[in-house]
């Protein structure tokens, strides 16, 4: 097997202190996998402390500003990118998409095979969001790639609606193995696992819904993990006070390791309520530590069998209080949920992940010389 030189972008990593999330933890886990047969280099954003340098075996280049924070971080790292194209050698690149576009067009500026990865596919969300025309210049961006990676059969779809000609392979993110070899246990609270992003991820919503729940559980608490920008963070600490949940929601912050994991592995149920999503690692690892989900009817979690867990409509507050409700009352339902959920996500392991886009990146270069 020929050793390949490849890059992997992604404005996210695993220590971006505004975001660090299933993204980045996605590359990071992709290039542990692919550095061990092949040059592998990660170009993501850069930050306050950011570091050049190896970790975990993988080779990081942080490109953009570090100071101003999260949007001229990002702004700065989308600026820098075709300098930074024209300055690497490589033989195949794997861009993942990023808010709010998607698209950065960088087949256009390349001579090797650019390799796009549906990390992030939702531009008229956030087209809705911020009021401005994302979805165009994601469509447009679309057309311009010969080779994609869809994270589900739903994207491959909505792909082949735009670019008809693209060579579109369907590859799931993933979770460690030895996930499944954890025992699930049940302290008294629910928890939410993601970004701090107030209207991508329902956390209104989720605020809402939990100030019914205390009215029957209050004992029983909400634990928000994860972090976000200075913005959303006070954003959400401001609907707490407002509805005076203080003592009823812990906001955990950032976690990683085994403390990320002891959090999810004894909390009662898990729960996501997003108004739009790409995939949802955190599901996915909910799933893998047993843990009984409660998610959002949206086509980003279209790859969710509604057997295994609690689907609800987006937006109601009423239903994802009840279905919380519901399950909190019965133990034997969470235990057919944690079971079904478990079995339903075993094969969705980072080996294979890894190795197919592994075998993506082979059968790519071989078409390109």
């Amino acid at each position: 097997m020929k050793q390949l030189r490849i890059v992997i972008s992604n404005y996210d990593d695993i220590k971006n202190p505004y975001y660090a999330g299933g993204g980045a933890t996605a590359t990071h886990e992709i290039a542990k996998f692919l550095s061990k047969r092949h040059d592998v280099t990660v170009v993501t954003g850069n930050y306050k402390g950011a570091k050049d340098g190896i970790f975990d075996g993988v080779r990081y280049v942080h490109i953009g500003m570090s100071f101003g924070g999260p949007i001229v971080s990002q702004v700065s790292f989308a600026l820098c990118f075709l300098c930074v194209l024209r300055r690497l050698s490589f033989d195949v690149w794997f861009e993942n998409f990023i808010p709010p576009y998607s698209t950065s067009f960088l087949p256009l500026f390349a001579n090797n095979p650019i390799i796009g990865v549906t990390t992030v596919l939702d531009a008229e969300s956030f087209a809705c969001k911020y009021h401005l025309p994302f979805h165009y210049i994601e469509r447009f961006g679309l057309k311009r790639y010969r080779y994609i990676i869809a994270l589900s059969s739903a994207l491959k779809t909505k792909i082949k609606h735009i670019n008809t000609n693209a060579e579109i392979r369907v590859i799931p993110e993933g979770v460690p193995s030895w996930y499944f070899h954890i025992s699930p246990s049940e302290h008294p609270y629910v928890c939410f696992l993601g970004r701090i992003d107030v209207f991508q991820k329902g956390l209104d919503v989720l605020i809402d819904a939990w100030k019914i729940v205390v009215k029957k559980y209050s004992m029983i608490r909400l634990k928000i993990i994860g972090e976000g920008t200075p913005y959303d963070r006070q954003k959400l600490e401001q609907m707490i006070n407002k509805l005076q949940l203080q003592n009823y929601v812990e906001l955990i912050g950032r976690k990683e390791g085994n403390e990320k994991i002891r959090l999810l592995q004894n909390a009662m149920l898990a729960v996501f309520p997003s108004r739009f999503e790409t995939f949802g690692i955190a599901v996915l690892e909910a799933f893998a530590l047993g843990k009984p989900v409660i998610c959002s009817d949206i086509k980003g979690f279209s790859w969710i069998d509604k057997s295994v867990c609690k689907k609800v409509s987006v937006d109601n507050i009423d239903y994802l209080a009840q279905a919380m409700i519901l399950l909190l009352r019965d133990a034997s339902l969470r235990k057919l949920y944690s079971e079904k959920g478990r079995e339903f996500v075993k094969s969705f392991t980072w080996n294979r992940v890894a190795k197919e886009y592994e075998q993506f990146a082979i059968d790519v270069y071989e078409k390109s010389i």
